[in-house]
């Protein structure tokens, strides 16, 4: 879907090979503040395309023009990048989005978007080996979200991501740290490692829409402070054709980690064909306490 740019952009999209690289060694470093026009502009972009009969291509899920909402810092179809002892902040949408990357490093950052509606900290989509740590988050969404594509179009492309490093992280408010719910590209290989997660509505969350196909495998967390833990189906994100197949959660450790929230610190809810039987498809999972 065509959006607004982005403050700061980098590549560009090339839809007959989403792997080209086509930008290489960014760095993105000091000790200043990027911020963003927040929610100011965001809702500027929104009525600009809120009309779903002129402008049908921006809208679905009746949401109007809240998809066209551009990022604080976008990347796409780039290899190396670094981002390193900034803060951002204030931004339209999500903060800092790559899609379609290769190799990027976060690192001594802190995000800033308390407030900002859909205002996601740092959203790896579709992206292979993306680290992050020694990063502070305070958001008005999820503060991490791991994506790998959405709905129908997410099912056709079918690029996953994985090999996603996260240690070293506080998150001291927004909604979640979060795989899914747009992963019908598949999730493989992340692990989460020395973090605090409070004050936060979900803590960590392993989620995806019963129609979306793909999968979440290979989590790893150990050694973190979580507010909640859920892997379960979630009643959005179904627009489109369905996928031929469930969802798929498979091969989760969790080791030496303290769930601290009170009641429902702990959520399963599998997936379910719709007929003739039931039958749920969560697969083994491996906990070490």
């Amino acid at each position: 879907m065509n959006c607004f740019r982005s403050l700061i952009n980098a590549g560009y999209l090339t839809p007959e090979n989403r792997m080209n690289m086509v930008c290489h060694d960014i760095r993105i470093c000091g000790t200043g503040t990027i911020i963003g026009g927040g929610n100011q502009l965001g809702d500027g972009m929104k009525e600009r395309y809120h009309d779903k009969q002129k402008w049908p291509q921006y809208v679905s899920d009746g949401i109007g023009g809240r998809r066209v909402r551009g990022r604080l810092l976008s990347f796409i179809q780039c290899q190396n990048v670094d981002i390193w002892n900034v803060t951002v902040k204030n931004p339209p949408c999500w903060t800092i989005h790559m899609i379609y990357c290769d190799t990027v490093t976060t690192h001594g950052v802190n995000i800033q978007s308390r407030g900002i509606d859909n205002g996601d900290g740092w959203d790896p989509d579709s992206s292979r080996n993306m680290m992050i740590f020694d990063t502070t988050f305070d958001t008005g969404d999820d503060c991490i979200a791991i994506k790998s594509g959405k709905n129908p179009e997410g099912n056709q492309i079918n690029i996953l991501a994985k090999n996603i490093r996260i240690f070293d992280l506080k998150m001291i408010g927004g909604h979640v740290l979060a795989i899914g719910s747009e992963e019908s590209g598949g999730v493989d290989g992340v692990s989460l490692r020395d973090c605090v997660v409070s004050d936060t509505d979900y803590g960590v969350e392993l989620k995806a829409h019963a129609s979306r196909g793909g999968y979440i495998r290979n989590f790893k967390m150990q050694d973190c402070r979580v507010d909640r833990f859920m892997v379960h189906s979630v009643d959005y994100n179904a627009d489109g054709q369905a996928a031929p197949t469930l969802p798929v959660f498979q091969t989760i450790q969790i080791s030496n980690t303290q769930i601290t929230g009170n009641g429902h610190s702990l959520e399963f809810v599998g997936f379910y064909e719709p007929k003739p039987v039931p039958v749920p498809i969560f697969q083994m999972f491996s906990w070490i306490v």
